[in-house]
């Protein structure tokens, strides 16, 4: 029986099927007509629907995970200790992310029917279980930042290797930066409050009715962005400011992880290199 040699480049593949699940998770969801009060509904179908994206999140970051680990076994030879604590700080943020939505989905599936309610906790658990998430997001961008420059130290690299680092390390640097100012600027305008919570299609300004949700990004949460600055004209420039800045948030979510995956398509194409066959697992 022939013997299967495992190569290194698998762990880059499993990595690209992860970004392409978060992208999938992404657009997998665009019905910008569900709103609150189908999700606390006495049939689940909606709310199941609602949910189903964060499944698919969850898969690719799993699968990012391994990939990761994979690069902590091919370079297990490397003294760049900058380098481990990278790869090390992106599994630990992709596995915060993980755990954070799980959290947010086995909660909700238990309150559900008030999951809303003022009469209760569950809208500030919700919110602390979101804000735990959008933290872990933010932190993995300083990771897979870091990550992009060390790993440009400890292997040669040709040129089409090279330029996929640094779209990867300025793409994230770029997503660090603005959820940070995101983050930063959230008691002066509602750009975090829109990118989590459900914004009905029925809500009009002021919108003091906001739910908070982990959909913040999907497609119908950016169609409703889009829906907000038409509705909001003349009302309050806030939050027009607000729902551009979302938008423009929502896109460099989708841009980051594109140029991820740009730079995981080039490392599997160079791992492909007969001179290392000697090396399988060689990054």
């Amino acid at each position: 029986m022939k013997k299967l040699n495992f190569r290194f480049s698998y762990f880059i593949l499993i990595g690209i099927v992860g970004y392409i699940l978060q992208i999938i998770s992404f657009f997998s969801f665009s019905n910008v007509g569900i709103t609150s009060s189908n999700l606390v509904a006495t049939s689940k179908a909606k709310f199941n629907q609602y949910m189903a994206n964060n499944y698919i999140l969850i898969g690719g970051c799993l699968l990012i995970i391994v990939m990761f680990v994979g690069y902590l076994i091919g370079k297990k030879k490397n003294k760049n200790t900058s380098f481990n604590v990278s790869t090390i700080g992106c599994i630990v943020s992709e596995s915060l992310i993980i755990v954070s939505t799980l959290v947010y989905l086995i909660f909700t599936n238990v309150v559900r029917v008030k999951m809303f309610s003022s009469t209760t906790k569950n809208v500030n658990v919700i919110n602390t279980i979101i804000l735990i998430r959008f933290v872990s997001l933010l932190i993995s961008y300083a990771f897979s930042s870091l990550f992009a420059v060390n790993f440009i130290q400890v292997k040669e690299h040709s040129k089409l290797s090279k330029s996929s680092i640094y779209v990867m390390a300025i793409a994230n640097v770029t997503l660090f930066i603005v959820f940070g100012i995101v983050m930063v600027t959230s008691l002066m305008n509602d750009t975090y409050k829109m990118l989590t919570n459900i914004y009905d299609i029925r809500l009009l300004p002021p919108y003091e009715k906001i739910y908070p949700t982990g959909n913040g990004f999907t497609l119908a949460q950016f169609t409703r962005m889009t829906y907000i600055i038409d509705e909001a004209q003349g009302a309050n420039s806030i939050y027009t400011a607000s729902a551009r800045f979302a938008i423009f948030t929502q896109i460099m979510y989708l841009v980051c992880i594109a140029c991820n995956l740009y730079f995981c398509l080039v490392q599997l194409i160079e791992s492909f290199d007969i001179d290392r066959d000697s090396n399988l697992m060689g990054v």
